[in-house]
């Protein structure tokens, strides 16, 4: 029996570890992603922060409560599944927030407008408007050009990201998301 209890704690150990080492690579696979940084990593980082804390502090921290019921292995993976729905839905209910475009939250939240470009060009068919409607929708760029108009949206680890808006005869012609 007690070499039963022995095995499946074993089995135990070794799924939480190829989930913690799954929640690693993702974690390192998101920090590598331009947005990380460009939302002032604040609520990626918090997301991340509580699905470390719960999945790892506290099971360690409870574990003569949860020794009576269940063993430490076990409640880790559970607190972890935990976690990770928790993580989840409030990265969900952030990314609502913070991908949504106004001209308020553009000109208000410069780290978060790499989120909004893809709002912004949804919501205002962006091509074709004149360099004033720019401007008026936008503020007034961070570098401007004869032929361009340029936003700062964002840092990747090293590099500013910009939102490059080409204008031709005064209207934009194309736009563009671009780390120099």
């Amino acid at each position: 029996m007690k070499q039963q209890n022995m095995f499946i704690n074993v089995l135990l150990v070794i799924t939480l570890l190829l989930l913690w080492s799954g929640i690693f690579l993702f974690t390192v696979l998101f920090w590598l992603w331009d947005g990380f940084l460009s939302v002032d990593g604040g609520v990626f980082l918090y997301v991340l922060g509580v699905l470390y804390l719960s999945a790892f502090v506290l099971p360690i921290l409870l574990r003569n409560r949860i020794k009576k019921y269940i063993s430490l292995p076990l409640s880790m993976i559970i607190s972890t599944f935990f976690a990770m729905i928790l993580a989840g839905g409030v990265l969900f209910g952030a990314k609502g927030y913070i991908s949504d475009f106004t001209p308020e939250k553009w000109s208000g939240n410069p780290n978060l407008r790499y989120c909004m470009t893809k709002d912004l060009e949804e919501e205002y068919d962006i091509i074709g408007l004149k360099r004033e409607e720019i401007t008026r929708l936008l503020g007034s760029p961070d570098f401007d050009a004869e032929s361009k108009m340029i936003y700062i949206i964002g840092m990747n680890l090293i590099d500013p990201i910009y939102y490059e808006i080409e204008l031709e005869n005064g209207m934009v012609a194309q736009t563009r998301t671009v780390t120099h």
